[in-house]
């Protein structure tokens, strides 16, 4: 299960290269399921708040995720690249703008 990082901080992002075949794959976010492809495109279903499809980048110095839907000129950042204890990548983040109410999202599948 996902949890909040209170009251023991927030988690560093990753200094390993992370590529966009690193974190491809399905995760749960906002309510819905995020699927972030190796090519760079994803596919948000479900969300409580915002749904539809765009491309997806990783920024290199802070390795946040941000999201580019095709259909909205603004871009969302939805968390960062995170390195989990089995030595996998994790994202941390989530809807809210503030990331103290941030969690690790949960990967459903990894990319195939």
């Amino acid at each position: 299960m996902s949890g909040c990082t209170a009251p023991w901080g927030l988690p560093d992002a990753t200094t390993r290269l992370v590529t966009h075949q690193g974190i491809a794959g399905a995760w749960r976010y906002d309510g819905g399921t995020l699927q972030l492809n190796p090519d760079a495109t994803f596919a948000l279903q479900g969300s409580d708040h915002l749904n539809g499809t765009g491309t997806w980048r990783i920024e290199s110095a802070d390795k946040e995720v941000t999201l580019a839907f095709d259909n909205q000129a603004q871009e969302l950042i939805i968390g960062y690249v995170i390195d989990l204890p089995d030595g996998n990548f994790g994202i941390f983040g989530g809807e809210d703008v503030d990331p103290d109410f941030w969690f690790r999202l949960e990967r459903v599948e990894s990319a195939k």
